[in-house]
């Protein structure tokens, strides 16, 4: 017989139901601790491109109050967020250099 890996290992419980509310951002409660999922889309350079040439292209279209010597990310990202909430499209060179994905954490409170 062989050894069970941590691959074959059953999930824990809180595991499962954290895996079945990421879609939908309803709470559960695990342990007396209301847990929900919370996305957020961040931004950083595409596959093949560098801070560099992100900022040759924020600063082409417009987006240089985001360049010092290199681009602030959590400021671009919240430039990104915003775009993404108000249905607007990103320039096609912007999302060429960029990487955008949305990046889930769980808050918690106690009950």
């Amino acid at each position: 017989m062989s050894p069970v890996t941590k691959d074959d290992a059953p999930l824990p419980t809180y595991v499962r139901k954290i895996q079945a509310i990421l879609p939908h951002e309803k709470p559960i409660l695990v342990r007396r601790t209301f847990m929900r999922p919370k996305g957020e889309y961040w931004a950083s350079p595409a596959d093949g491109y560098d801070k560099q040439d992100v900022c040759d292209v924020l600063v082409q279209e417009g987006l240089g109050d985001y360049v010092r010597r290199e681009f602030h990310t959590g400021q671009l990202s919240g430039y990104i967020r915003e775009e993404i909430k108000n249905d607007r499209e990103l320039p096609d060179a912007l999302k060429s250099v960029l990487k955008v994905y949305e990046k889930f954490t769980i808050s918690l409170r106690r009950s």
